[in-house]
């Protein structure tokens, strides 16, 4: 039996790389690997994984360098010349060169028998017959040249032995001396790349026609179903008859997946669908992310990392990120398979590292935001624990094993120092096609991991569901803290929200908690930036509980005292079990603060203050109680004095929430509306300026209402609201 190679070039570039990969997946289909050594001969370096799938799927994969017999800039259509210079290839019976833009139905060694060269006629009379009767009239030496018709322009005229680069069968007695003529004689055409003008490139077609005449080797023609050019024109392919094709040469005829365009010929197109999923199936076996994502960026920029990313699955990924990377502005934040950046380019990320396999999505993405980090890092060499948010959407589906989809898991679930944000299957694991793959049930591989403290689901889109994944490491010592899920929510529910992350940072900082009370989260933001108008001057905090709020304001200068009489005393000892009601003494955490322990309207203090605030602490107490306190407020203010206040409503209603620590004060009737309060604020004197209504706050049972309000006339004056109500 015969001994073949076959043989291919490739630049180390996306679009030569998915070539190689079908060439290779045809191959498999046809049993050529049992038939024949296979060889990849590569301009440049490709990938580490690339070189190891292909060599996984059989083939040879050899580095050579460029063709360099020329300046001419159509020197590289002659890098396939430099398989001549491969020992690889010298010692079998026969030489199959073929261009790695086929794609086979049947194994090319059929072709392999006899003393004859073989390839097929040009597709098209390119260059025309009048440009190489130039180059024949000029010819220094005498060669039997002739002119045969064109089969596919029957009425115009080519150079015998003129064939199309995509397939030559070389035995292999005379392979290096084809290939010493070969060179000579593309050397010829190249250094007359200025005549040859746009058909410059087809200088080692030509190159190859004199060769064959000039070694006076013997030739026969490959028939077209050999070398099949599915890239001409319909109208020209429909005048082809029908036949069995054995070698579809596709071009750049292809579609978003890399795979063989259909050509709109029926008969064509039945064989082409049959042997792409063929090439399909063997994919599957023989999966790279790397190269189909390196040719998606660079085939359809558009479509990129594809329909998962864009249109309205876009606009849900992003609405599903934003209040987690809002949350985590200013940590460090990791990007799994950041692709083409779509889903995270408008993030507010200050610390954002993006990885990737691609390197043409990481060229794309630090476009975007140059920035920000990009890297193609392998997961395994990122240190435990070193970001605290890791992101890694739709980069499970695309395993091809379980062992992939655990490395990537298990390395996302290490890498993170708190959270993670993972999409995959649950509830479609039948989904087993193209570049989509399912292994197991991520919830269930994520609950039972023994780093992950819960996972809860968060939404999805397609068929894809998304969870946040918290780690135990990430739980906070104090069972009160805000949950980072409600934390996120809540960053989306104010435009204040790198305020908010701010006062969370803090608050677990000097407290060792956030509230979890949804509203806290609403309401802190909005008296922080208010009060910040009165750095340097006196504020009292009435009712402040255990609030971040004290201690972050005299932190920005301004001068703070609390009061509250609370009966339970907070020690610090006991931080750990704090929740935000109790008395705490704050010069404890900050010796510039003075805290007051009892009731305000027994209190007398010393001078006024510019501004008093109570954030929820009206609504607890009963309404007789709470008029009192009211008229305690305005009365330690001077004119022009400030008073904010805060109140939980019953939801979807203007009556004043009736509750304190679980038990009913009075009756809704009884315990008034929020309109009770402006007025009650009137009586005593004083000229609302904001007031704003807060409904449906997600994770919150109640509504609220926040006001801001000016002593500006003598109390008694009539009533008087220069607010506005903000639903």
């Amino acid at each position: 039996m015969a001994s073949v190679a076959i043989s291919c070039v490739i630049e180390s570039k996306p679009k030569y790389i998915m070539q190689a990969w079908n060439w290779l997946c045809s191959l498999k289909g046809t049993g050529a690997f049992d038939r024949a050594n296979i060889y990849i001969h590569s301009i440049g370096n490709i990938s580490v994984d690339c070189r190891r799938l292909f060599e996984r799927m059989g083939a040879n994969v050899i580095s050579i360098k460029p063709y360099s017999g020329s300046t001419s800039k159509a020197a590289v259509y002659c890098n396939k010349l430099q398989q001549f210079n491969s020992e690889n290839l010298s010692e079998y019976d026969y030489v199959v060169l073929s261009d790695a833009d086929l794609v086979f139905s049947s194994c090319p060694t059929l072709y392999a028998h006899g003393d004859f060269i073989r390839a097929k006629q040009v597709d098209l009379p390119n260059p025309p017959e009048k440009v190489l009767q130039w180059f024949v009239d000029r010819l220094d030496t005498k060669l039997p040249i002739s002119f045969v018709p064109v089969d596919l322009a029957p009425q115009q005229r080519t150079l015998h032995a003129n064939c199309n680069g995509g397939l030559y069968i070389i035995p292999g007695h005379i392979f290096h001396d084809l290939g010493h003529l070969w060179t000579k004689w593309a050397n010829f055409f190249l250094c007359s790349g200025d005549i040859l003008g746009k058909w410059a490139h087809h200088a080692d077609q030509l190159g190859f026609a004199l060769a064959v005449i000039d070694g006076g080797f013997q030739f026969k023609y490959l028939s077209i179903d050999a070398n099949f050019p599915t890239h001409l024109q319909k109208d020209i392919l429909a005048r082809i008859p029908p036949c069995q094709i054995r070698g579809f040469h596709y071009h750049d005829h292809w579609d978003s997946h890399g795979l063989p365009l259909g050509t709109g010929v029926k008969w064509i197109d039945n064989q082409l669908n049959d042997l792409n999923g063929r090439i399909r199936k063997i994919r599957r076996s023989f999966f790279s992310n790397q190269i189909f994502w390196d040719f998606r960026y660079w085939k359809d920029l558009e479509l990129g990392s594809g329909l998962g990313s864009r249109g309205d699955n876009l606009r849900k990924k992003r609405k599903l990120l934003e209040p987690f990377c809002r949350l985590f502005f200013n940590r460090p934040i990791l990007d799994i398979g950041c692709g083409d950046l779509e889903v995270t380019r408008f993030m507010p990320a200050k610390k954002y590292h993006g990885i990737d396999i691609c390197l043409e999505a990481l060229r794309i993405s630090a476009e975007k935001r140059p920035e920000w980090k990009f890297s193609d890092i392998e997961l395994g060499k990122i240190p435990d624990s070193s970001y605290d948010l890791v992101l890694c959407l739709d980069v499970l589906i695309h395993q091809p094993s379980p062992e992939e989809f655990q490395y990537v898991l298990e390395n996302a679930i290490r890498i993170s120092r708190n959270a993670i944000i993972v999409s995959g299957y649950d509830s479609n694991l039948n989904i087993q096609k193209g570049i989509i793959f399912s292994h197991r049930r991520l919830r269930d591989v994520l609950a039972g991991d023994p780093r992950v403290a819960n996972v809860e689901y968060i939404g999805h889109y397609r068929d894809v569901e998304v969870y946040i994944v918290i780690k135990k490491s990430a739980l906070a010592a104090n069972p009160h803290d805000i949950s980072i899920r409600s934390a996120a929510l809540a960053c989306a529910q104010t435009s204040d929200w790198e305020l908010l992350v701010n006062l969370i940072n803090e608050s677990r900082k000097v407290l060792g908690f956030f509230p979890a009370t949804m509203a806290r989260a609403v309401e802190y933001p909005w008296f922080a930036k208010r009060l910040l108008r009165h750095r340097g001057e006196r504020v009292l905090d009435v009712g402040a509980g255990v609030s971040v709020l004290p201690c972050w304001l005299a932190s920005k200068g301004v001068i703070v005292e609390t009061i509250d009489s609370h009966q339970t005393v907070r020690e610090l000892a006991n931080k750990q079990h704090w929740n935000e009601w109790g008395f705490l003494d704050y010069s404890l955490l900050d010796n510039k603060i003075i805290s007051h322990h009892g009731d305000v309207c027994h209190f007398s203090p010393e001078n006024k203050y510019e501004a008093i605030y109570s954030v929820s602490v009206l609504e607890h107490v009963h309404s007789m109680h709470r008029r009192k306190i009211i008229a305690k407020m305005v009365s330690m203010i001077p004119p022009g004095g400030r008073v904010y206040l805060s109140l939980d409503l019953v939801p979807g209603k203007d009556d004043i929430w009736p509750l304190a620590e679980g038990r009913i004060i009075e009756s809704e009737g009884n315990h008034g509306t929020w309109h009770d309060i402006i007025r009650e604020l009137n009586a005593e004197g004083m000229l609302i300026v904001e007031t704003s209504i807060r409904r449906g706050i997600m994770g919150s049972q109640t509504d609220l209402i926040l006001i801001e309000a000016t002593k500006t006339y003598p109390k008694a004056y009539p009533e008087s609201v220069n607010g506005k109500a903000a639903e």
